[in-house]
């Protein structure tokens, strides 16, 4: 039973970096200007992570670092992905 606890505790950056990425392209989608998108995916990451793994300053910084990075690298690999050449 403790290797599913350390599993799920192990894919939580994992789980908030892809639901980051998601909710980035709804925002883009939504019309929200470019230069405030990162900073709701940070908020919004550093939020969710704590939800996920208790409300310390910690946490934040880590869920907002994991949001920020997660989000701006499936960003550009959906990008670059769906580029048309």
């Amino acid at each position: 039973m403790n290797d599913i606890t350390e599993i799920i505790q192990a894919s939580s950056p994992i789980l908030i970096a892809t639901c980051m990425t998601v909710v980035g392209w709804v925002l883009k989608q939504l019309a929200l200007p470019n230069k405030w998108i990162p900073l709701a995916l940070l908020i919004l990451g550093a939020l969710g992570y704590m939800g996920l793994e208790g409300w310390t300053y910690h946490n934040a910084i880590l869920g907002g670092t994991i949001a920020g990075l997660g989000a701006v690298g499936g960003n550009q690999l959906l990008r670059q992905t769906l580029k048309k050449e």
